[in-house]
Order: C-alpha cells, then structure tokens, then sequence
C-alpha cells in the first residue's frame, strides 16, 4: 500500500516497511531535522508549510508525483484533524474527519458525551473570551459551574495552556493571565475541577471493540504537577485487578462509541476512581511521553505501529508479557540550580530498568511550569504490583530532588 504519514516520526516506520508499504512522509518546517533522518528508511519526505491547509498538502504531493495514496496516517496530535481531511479528499483510507474532529475539539467531544450520557465534569464553552474574559465567567454562571475551575484552549494538547481558577471571581484574572502568555489564544472550555486521582487507559480498539487495554493511574494528576512534583504515572497488572479492568473497559467503550471512534490507538484519561469515574479527555493516537514503555511491557504491544496498523488495516502485533506493575516519573527540576544527575544514581535503585536524561551534566535546570511534561529527564521502573511501583518511583523523585538540591 502507498502510506501517506503526518509528521517526520520514526515509531511507526518499522511496523509499515515490515508490512511492505511504501511510505510518504509529510512533514511541516519545524520537523526538517527529523524528516533528514528518515529519508533512507521512506519513499519520499515532502516538506508542507502547514497541515492546516489541505490544499497546501494536496499541491506538496503533487509536486512529487500523483498526489494519490491508499491510506493516510500520523501520531501527531495536532496532525489528527488534518490526516482525517488528506485522507477523504485523496479518497484513501484514514479516520473520518469528523470522528477526528471529536476526537480534538474538547468541547465538541464533551457534547457528545453529555449527549450520551457518559459521565464527565460539568462545562461550558466561552468563544472568542480569552479577549474578553468577564463573558466567560457569565457564560460559566448561567451554566452552573462551581469553583475550583479549569480553563483550557479548545484543541490544546496535554497541560499547555492550562490553568485552575479557585472560583468564579478569579476566573476572569486567570484568562487574562493565560491570553498575555499566548496572544494566540481564543475559544476556550472552561470545566468544574476534577477532584480525586487521574487515570489513563491506553489500547487499541478495533471494529469497534477492545484489543487491548492498559489501566494506569498518575500519582498526582497532571495539571497538579510542578518542579518537585513531577508527573509520574503506574501500571495497575489487569490479572490482579479484574474488577478495576472490567469497569474501565466498560468506561473506555461507552466513551469512544460516543465519538464514533471504532479503530484506533488511543490515550483516554480518567478522573475518580472505581464506582465513580468521570471521562476527561479522548484522543486517538497513542499517549505521549513513555506511555509507549509501559504498553509494551505491559500489553506486549506497539502502539505506534498498532495506530497505523489500525488504518492500513495489518493485524495488531502482540508479543510476550509479564503480569507485573510498570511505571515511569518525568524527574523532577531545581530551576536556578545546574544537573548533578547521573544515570547511575537513579539506576542503583531496585526497580530502575531505564534512565534518559534530557539534561546534560552541569546544564541548568528547565522550570516545570509551561508544560507537565518537562524535566530532567525520564525513568522507567517495574515491580511485583502497582503499589510497590509507585514506591519506586517515589524513590527515584527522591533521589533525583536529592542530588540537585543538595550542595
């Protein structure tokens, strides 16, 4: 098959050129360093000014050859939307755009919840307020809301752009704050804040059914996360915990048949906990950071290359998997202070499979504030069950903090 794929990633190359397809890579300006780095293992690497414009994407294929393909693809989450639209106007196979689209727009995705009954925080949208933000707090009266209250762009990505009002008199403040940081920013949802824990539930959904699903809990959730706290997450082993499983499937299916979304990778998260979850947020497309490690120790998949499987319609590949707890921690930061961190400080820990480091030894330390998931650096780390993994991972925090603010 002739693979059209959004985005200069390498992840979903090894499951597309095992299966014999013929990859075109398109790829926007900022990704010129890594599409270089793909051109070797690809057809052809064709550089878009945006994915926003169809036409544009259409014209850069062209200029290649015949702009045609037989499915169009991408990890990307900003690239959901417009792979959707590259697909029906090339007539290929792809994710129906307005599946897509629910799949990005969050208040579009909560009205179809709501609409199904799907369980989730209380919500309202505020066009055009980040400019005038004492419209929000109106249109969140009239609907009801009670502080605390977050406020988030309408098609972000993970915390960027996000912030907690504690009530309705500080919600007109804090957008104010938000649109100075970001002139950009326009239609906003403005939600009740989700009390108790975080979860995600990862997998693949395939004709409408669950291939596979990976239940996982943060320790703190997300947009609670700061320098010393950073964000970290752990696998809950689905043989031990068969009752938790069933109800997050359960959740999992109810929320993407609310968006039509019947196959796909995808990263679900979750607020509560059993008896009382609330849905957060869908997208479809596997979760970021080393949510990748924890499938495939866990689910003994790819995700990556089960997304695009998803599309060319190739089997999902499962291997071998071992029914314990995995988890991974962003470490944490000292902004001010240089990185005294080494890989062999945190891999003297019992539990510590892997350790990246983002920060070269004696560079200064990022602060943690414009997005959960900066850091230091990342650890992988396992465990016989979930709450022994989470006290590894405590541990690695620990350690992490200890060496960067000491001395």
């Amino acid at each position: 098959m002739r693979i059209v794929l959004l985005g200069a990633r390498a992840e979903p190359l090894p499951a597309l050129t095992a299966a014999g397809h013929r990859v075109t890579v398109l790829h926007e300006p900022w990704e010129a360093g890594r599409a270089a780095a793909l051109r070797d293992r690809v057809t052809a690497c064709v550089q878009v000014d945006s994915y926003g414009s169809t036409e544009a994407m259409l014209a850069a294929l062209a200029r290649t050859g015949p702009a045609e393909a037989d499915a169009v693809a991408t990890i990307a989450e900003f690239a959901v939307v417009p792979a959707a639209l590259l697909g029906a106007a090339l007539g290929a196979r792809a994710l129906d755009p307005d599946v897509a689209l629910h799949c990005r727009d969050k208040a579009v995705q909560k009205a179809a919840w709501r609409a199904a009954g799907v369980p989730t925080a209380n919500w309202v949208l505020a066009p055009h307020t980040a400019a005038e933000p004492e419209r929000a707090v109106a249109l969140a009266v009239a609907q009801g809301l009670t502080g605390p209250l977050v406020v988030k762009p309408v098609s972000s990505a993970g915390t960027r752009g996000c912030a907690v009002a504690p009530d309705l008199r500080s919600l007109a403040s804090v957008i104010r704050d938000l649109a100075r940081d970001d002139d950009s920013l326009d239609d906003l949802v403005v939600e009740e804040y989700n009390r108790g824990d975080e979860w995600h539930f990862d997998g693949v959904v395939r004709r409408g059914r669950l291939e596979a699903l990976l239940v996982s809990k943060y320790l703190a959730p997300v947009i609670e996360t700061r320098d010393d706290r950073p964000i970290a997450t752990a696998t809950f082993p689905h043989r031990a915990h068969p009752g938790l499983q069933r109800e997050a499937a359960e959740l999992t299916l109810a929320a993407l048949r609310a968006l039509g979304l019947t196959d796909a990778a995808f990263h679900f998260e979750a607020f509560g906990g059993p008896g009382r979850f609330t849905a957060g947020e869908l997208a479809a497309r596997p979760g970021g950071s080393w949510i990748k490690h924890l499938a495939r120790h866990a689910l003994g998949i790819d995700l990556f290359g089960a997304s695009v499987q998803t599309v060319t319609g190739d089997p999902t590949e499962f291997r071998a998997t071992t029914d314990r707890s995995f988890g991974f921690t962003h470490l944490p930061t000292v902004p001010g202070r240089c990185n005294r961190l080494g890989p062999e400080d945190l891999l003297a820990i019992p539990g510590v499979l892997q350790v990246e480091l983002g920060v070269p030894y004696g560079e200064p330390l990022p602060g943690m504030r414009e997005s959960a998931l900066a850091g230091a650096g990342r650890a992988l780390v396992e465990a016989a069950d979930r709450e022994a993994c989470e006290a590894v991972l405590r541990a690695v925090v620990a350690r992490a903090l200890e060496v960067n603010a000491g001395g």
